[in-house]
């Protein structure tokens, strides 16, 4: 990461970005807790590390995205009735009932990576519609 980190002090907007799967913030298993917590740890020192250098360092976590990817997955997911309802049941347990466009995705990025966002460091953003409240 120094090299990375030599190509882009002094400029004017610099910032990493990170994806973060948003299963790994939720959910009822102990194991996941331990994941997300020690996923956070690096995200926590880069930003530390990084930050002298006025370089943010965020993560953004999406929920199930209206992709074509996801529409084959549904597809699998309807041959496995188990599977069927944990997806069922995660989607109907959102605080806001409506599919996630991947424009979403690309604007909360943009604005992480955006000169406005140069006071947000260290944090990692869930973009799921309100899936992580239940």
């Amino acid at each position: 990461m120094r090299s990375n980190v030599a190509d882009i002090v002094g400029h004017q907007v610099a910032a990493f970005v990170n994806h973060r799967l948003s299963l790994s913030l939720s959910g009822p298993s102990v194991e996941l807790q331990t994941i997300a917590t020690n996923a956070s740890e690096p995200l926590t020192k880069s930003a530390l590390e990084l930050g002298k250098y006025k370089i943010t360092v965020n993560a953004y976590a999406p929920g199930i995205v209206n992709t074509p990817m996801v529409e084959a997955l549904v597809d699998i997911a309807e041959a496995d009735m188990e599977m069927y309802n944990v997806a069922i049941s995660r989607l109907s347990t959102r605080a806001i009932e409506a599919e996630s466009q991947p424009e979403e995705i690309t604007s909360i990025v943009s604005y992480l990576a955006s000169k406005e966002a140069h006071f947000i460091t260290g944090q990692c953003i869930t973009v799921d519609g309100g899936a992580v409240l239940s």
